[in-house]
């Protein structure tokens, strides 16, 4: 049996982290995994030297053309042989590829997210899907709530997991400035990176001495970034030092007192999960279901819109050494326990290796030929979510 996970681009974010850790840890329980991208697209050089991702010729963009989904599903029949697996990520072009693959393909969906567009198109092609994969609590229990009762059985909690921190944070005693670090894609809807420059003013006002490193990339949102900074007058209490590598980054974190996640909208919470596993505290907006599952008592998950309460949380830190060494300790134990990379193989194998012994699905037939292609309105994400101005979302979503 051979795995294929289906994807569109790969950078160095939560995305591309959890996509290198699914491959290696089913290649550690012994499963072939060939990762298959719509076109080429990999700003993750660690990712394309190690799994070796196979590119559909032909397609060098996001496309809902007949003619590029007829290439991705005819380099996924000729890759694949029956009883082997795909699994998709909800992405909107490889979901419409599904009528085209051969139908002893066994397929797994995997819903990453809890937005309404995630969720919607999670469901598709539910008689055809083997499998439904949530990564997190809140996914699971969002995602399971509006699937027909019929396929709840196939659906399945495999959180997504972190690899072993090298070298966890030891060193909580000292005092002086709250060295807090931001990690990941720098943007403010899902992110709420927005939200970091008036936290930190907040902060100062108070005469708390704290200051904030980011790293990651900015997602279309350099100058937005730089217009929040200057708004709150945090010139000189934050500082973007790159994006750096994936190794780099488990080197970095132990470095700082608390890692800071101001995020609007989350599956999972990769970053918080790595600097969970490497020993540091984490101060995190409350999204049920997942930061608060992941996290528990081990960290402070505050109202995500509530600036004051990201201050309370990271001056009581600032405050407190000892609590930060007994919450940092705690949270590598929690998410160890929560989302070890082992046991995200093992359960990952498992699934696999199931679904490839059963037939437990309908094969579907398309709906048109692939020349005259139209997706179907089942395919398109949440309406709302093609309709409104992106400044309306960023405000509603800290309501979701």
């Amino acid at each position: 049996m051979t795995v294929f996970p289906l994807f569109n681009e790969i950078y160095r974010d939560g995305m591309g982290t959890a996509a290198i850790t699914l491959v290696r840890a089913l290649r550690a329980q012994g499963v072939e995994v060939r990762p298959v991208h719509a076109w080429r697209d990999v700003k993750f050089a660690e990712y394309e030297s190690e799994c070796h991702p196979v590119f559909v010729e032909g397609n060098d963009r996001f496309s809902l053309e007949g003619d590029a989904i007829g290439r991705m599903a005819r380099t996924v029949n000729a890759l694949a042989k029956p009883g082997d697996c795909v699994i998709t990520f909800c992405s909107p072009n490889w979901l419409c590829a599904i009528p085209w693959l051969d139908s002893e393909i066994r397929i797994a969906n995997a819903v990453h997210s809890i937005n309404p567009s995630t969720l919607k198109l999670g469901r598709a092609y539910a008689d055809r899907v083997s499998a439904f994969v949530c990564i997190s609590k809140g996914v699971f229990d969002r995602f399971v709530a509006k699937l027909p009762a019929r396929h709840r059985v196939k659906a399945v909690l495999i959180p997504n997991a972190v690899e072993d921190a090298p070298h966890p944070k030891t060193v909580y005693s000292k005092n002086g400035r709250l060295e807090i670090v931001y990690a990941g894609r720098i943007e403010a809807t899902s992110k709420g990176c927005d939200k970091i420059p008036k936290i930190l003013a907040e902060l100062a006002r108070r005469g708390v001495d704290a200051h904030c490193d980011l790293y990651g990339y900015f997602h279309n949102w350099e100058s937005g970034w730089r217009k929040s900074v200057e708004a709150a007058g945090a010139e000189k209490l934050v500082e973007w030092k790159g994006e750096v590598s994936h190794s780099e980054l488990a080197g970095i974190i132990p470095r700082y007192d608390v890692f800071l996640a101001p995020t609007n909208f989350e599956g999972f919470g990769l970053s918080v999960a790595e600097s969970m596993m490497n020993g540091v505290p984490v101060v995190t907006s409350l999204i049920p279901g997942v930061t608060d599952w992941m996290v528990g008592d081990t960290g402070r998950c505050v109202p995500k819109s509530d600036i004051k309460a990201f201050a309370d949380a990271l001056e009581m830190l600032a405050k407190d050494p000892a609590m930060r060494e007994s919450l940092g300790r705690a949270a590598r134990k929690r998410i160890t326990e929560l989302a070890s990379f082992e046991a995200h193989g093992r359960n990952y194998a498992k699934l696999f290796r199931d679904v490839s012994y059963r037939r437990d699905y309908a094969d579907v037939k398309p709906h048109c030929e692939l020349s005259r292609y139209v997706q179907p309105s089942f395919l398109k994400p949440w309406g709302p979510a093609r309709l409104l101005p992106v400044w309306l979302k960023t405000r509603l979503r800290r309501f979701m």
